[in-house]
């Protein structure tokens, strides 16, 4: 956890706050309390020793929420909250902001959620998070949020659509981190964070405190601007080495990859090597997570989406990726487009005569790979019966409508009926089950999919399956300019 000018008891007195700002800690704000040991980084948490200060204050959200524990105290897993109407549910609310906030003057103020805890401690009610969360999206702040429970926070933050977080979604007013205190820990924090990141929240990392190497992943360095890292060492008594090698390992890995990098301290009272006293701040706005395309081709069978997705991957020579389908059928290719600044990926096997994500029976395994490739580059995927508004990938659609691009084949019925009937005169499973009447079917739902899109608020094109090859590069182009 970060310390500092922080509001421990729930407030500090207006001119205390007024210069928190000023410094890299951002003021905090803790209408709850009580935790519990997550791992070793918990060992000498801070917020364990500022205890008995707090409960000598007459502090009642930290009243019996440690024990003595090897002669220090330690989070015993009793959780706490101020009571309904207390004042400092309404802290986030009244307060007026730094009068030079750490972004920058004119921008908003950095409010630290929860400092003295976990928000997302396993057993913490999910009212109260709900509330500890609509207060702080309905300020004019923004929210951090740092946990050590990334799967729950994951689960709670994609699953809540209420419009107040949705908004603060949109605005990014709540950034939501974890902490990791060495490679094992990162390694099992960051898949549930990586979910939120590929949805356009706003996620970071606080490696604190560092216990050991940490190398950051490809998939988290390609976010870039769009994230932050934060490295520190343990204070207190009890505190334990960090090797300055292990911070400039990534340090360096953030300023090859554009991350803002943060360098609060090292452990104990050791100085801050001048090589290493690097202290920035992501940029305000973030860098939008939009202007990477989900592109959906889409028509019926025998219009022609397998050999637009074919002709992209002949063309620019792509990459096949092999993952989720196992060794024999890649899960997508990766190829480069000279316009387009980002990788493109080709979701699904194109190596059989069954192709694209007609291979993937599984719808949330689809997703997953959608969001997977989606926060390092361009995705184009097809199939997965794209006749029908199906609904988990239909609805993540018009969630991800900034980023969406459903590409419409407008091959004629009959010439559709002429392929389908042709691939199956030479198909070694012929069969005579009749199928014009169902295909005319599906002809007839797409166009009524069309205007659900566009009702939706999604970005269509319509085009031929011989123009649309050419229409994607366009469109992926444009969002390189």
């Amino acid at each position: 956890m970060w310390t500092g000018f922080s509001s421990r008891s729930g407030l500090l007195p207006n001119k205390a706050m007024q210069a928190a700002d000023t410094f890299w800690d951002p003021p905090a704000w803790n209408p709850i309390g009580g935790c519990s040991h997550a791992s070793a980084g918990c060992e000498n948490c801070f917020a364990q020793g500022l205890i008995p200060l707090q409960k000598s204050r007459r502090t009642s959200i930290y009243f019996n929420v440690t024990e003595w524990f090897r002669g220090r105290h330690r989070f015993n897993g009793h959780l706490t909250a101020r009571p309904p109407g207390h004042r400092d549910w309404l802290f986030p609310l009244k307060w007026k902001g730094a009068d030079n906030p750490l972004l920058g003057v004119g921008k908003p103020s950095i409010l630290f959620v929860a400092d003295m805890c976990d928000l997302f401690e396993e057993n913490r009610p999910k009212s109260i998070i709900d509330k500890v969360v609509a207060t702080v999206a309905a300020s004019d702040h923004i929210g951090l949020i740092l946990t050590k429970r990334t799967q729950r926070m994951s689960e709670y933050f994609l699953a809540d659509r209420r419009p107040i977080v949705v908004k603060a979604l949109e605005s990014c007013r709540l950034w939501l981190g974890f902490s990791a205190e060495d490679q094992r820990c990162f390694d099992k924090r960051w898949p549930p964070m990586k979910k939120l990141a590929a949805e356009g929240w706003f996620t970071f990392v606080s490696i604190a405190p560092m216990l050991g190497p940490v190398r950051l992943p490809d998939d988290f360095l390609a976010l870039g601007k769009r994230t932050w890292c934060l490295c520190y060492g343990e204070q207190g008594p009890n505190w334990r080495p960090m090797d300055p090698d292990w911070t400039r390992a990534v340090r360096d890995q953030c300023r090859e990859a554009g991350i803002p990098f943060f360098m609060k301290q090292m452990a104990g009272k050791q100085s801050i090597p001048p090589d290493l006293l690097v202290r920035q701040f992501p940029e305000w706005p973030p860098q939008a997570a939009t202007k990477k395309l989900v592109v959906n081709v889409r028509g019926t069978n025998g219009s022609g989406k397998s050999t637009v997705v074919r002709t992209l991957i002949r063309r620019y020579g792509a990459t096949p990726l092999y993952g989720a389908l196992g060794r024999s059928n890649p899960e997508a290719y990766q190829f480069k487009i000279p316009t387009v600044a980002d990788p493109v990926f080709v979701i699904g096997p194109y190596e059989g005569t069954t192709p694209g994500c007609d291979r993937i029976e599984n719808t949330d395994v689809l997703l997953d790979l959608i969001k997977k490739y989606q926060q390092i580059g361009h995705v184009i995927f097809e199939g997965m019966v794209v006749s029908t508004y199906y609904g988990k990938v239909g609805s993540s659609l018009e969630r991800w409508r900034d980023r969406s691009l459903i590409v419409f084949l407008d091959t004629p019925v009959e010439v559709c009926i002429e392929r389908v009937e042709a691939r199956r005169s030479v198909s070694r499973h012929r069969t005579t089950k009749p199928f014009e009447t169902g295909l005319r079917q599906k002809f007839a739902t797409i166009a009524g999919l069309k205007e659900k899109m566009i009702a939706a608020g999604i970005r269509t094109i319509t085009v031929s399956s011989t123009d649309a090859p050419s229409a994607i590069v366009r469109e992926l182009s444009s969002r390189s300019a």
